[in-house]
């Protein structure tokens, strides 16, 4: 679940103190009403903190795990259980991660341009099916990036999820919920799976019957 989110709706930054050295720290900004998300996540994996602060006359909630506790917590806590991100942006972002860390790295500026690949992205929908956590996967990023709603026009209950282009990870979504619903590309850089029909809904309802929601 932890990993979908993350995916749907953080990022892992790699900053430069003024001193020159690595600032490293994986954040997660959320509306004020889905607090009790953000301490979830804080009291399942005891790390972090969580803090609240004003934006353009709204609350928000804020969860943020330092350096040190992904170094020396959720590294190797994902390594273990062989978990990775499945987004391009946040794969790369993890990626850079990694390899400033097992290389020791602590000033930005050796920072180098291009960092090797240390681990691959599934490339087929075979691929990500066999996942043994795609399933909680994808109740993380739903909680983070999808929708449940009416449409507006037929007021039809419809099931959404809206994300940066990656046809291979959407489409093995739609098979994973068993549906054959074509993938919808827009804005040239964005995927969207909406499943509206009765059997697709059906499917849906089905498969988060035996998972948890717990965000808005």
């Amino acid at each position: 679940m932890f990993m979908g989110f993350i995916d749907g709706d953080g990022y892992i930054h790699v900053g430069r103190t003024t001193k020159g050295y690595m600032r490293m720290k994986l954040v997660m900004n959320l509306h004020m009403r889905d607090y009790s998300t953000l301490e979830y996540f804080k009291e399942v994996l005891k790390m972090g903190h969580t803090s609240i602060y004003h934006s353009k006359g709204e609350k928000y909630a804020r969860y943020m795990i330092s350096k040190t506790d992904l170094q020396y917590i959720l590294m190797p806590l994902l390594e273990h259980h062989g978990l990775f991100f499945m987004t391009k942006n946040r794969a790369q972002q993890y990626n850079k991660m990694l390899y400033i860390l097992k290389n020791n790295m602590k000033i930005y500026s050796e920072m180098p341009t291009e960092m090797p690949l240390t681990k691959t992205l599934p490339r087929t929908t075979e691929d990500y099916l066999n996942l043994p956590f795609f399933k909680n996967w994808l109740v993380g990023f739903t909680m983070a990036d999808g929708s449940f709603l009416m449409k507006s026009i037929n007021k039809d209950a419809c099931y959404q999820l809206t994300q940066k282009t990656d046809r291979p990870l959407f489409e093995s979504m739609a098979l994973l919920l068993k549906s054959t619903k074509k993938i919808y590309l827009y804005d040239k850089h964005y995927c969207m799976l909406t499943l509206s029909s009765i059997k697709d809904v059906q499917e849906v309802i089905n498969f988060f019957t035996l998972m948890v929601i717990i965000t808005y």
